[in-house]
């Protein structure tokens, strides 16, 4: 669906005074839309973080050139 929304949007970059292509773009949107209120409501509408196989489930996390990030990411 994330396909057909955005080859949608290169359609309508591509001309915009198409109308053919506001109009399937807006439909996707729409579609999209339901999707990720069916998700929420499977899930009883409470967000969820994944943390497993990430930092927060770890035992021992090896943080390698932590001080080479950029400054700009640590503000």
């Amino acid at each position: 669906l994330r396909q057909e929304l955005a080859q949608a949007a290169e359609d309508f970059r591509a001309d915009p005074a198409d109308n053919a292509a506001a109009a399937r773009m807006q439909g996707l949107t729409e579609k999209l839309e339901q999707y990720r209120k069916g998700l929420s409501l499977l899930h009883g509408g409470t967000p969820m973080t994944i943390t497993a196989g990430k930092i927060p489930d770890a035992h021992i996390c090896f943080l390698d050139e932590i001080f080479s990030a950029p400054v700009k990411a640590l503000q």
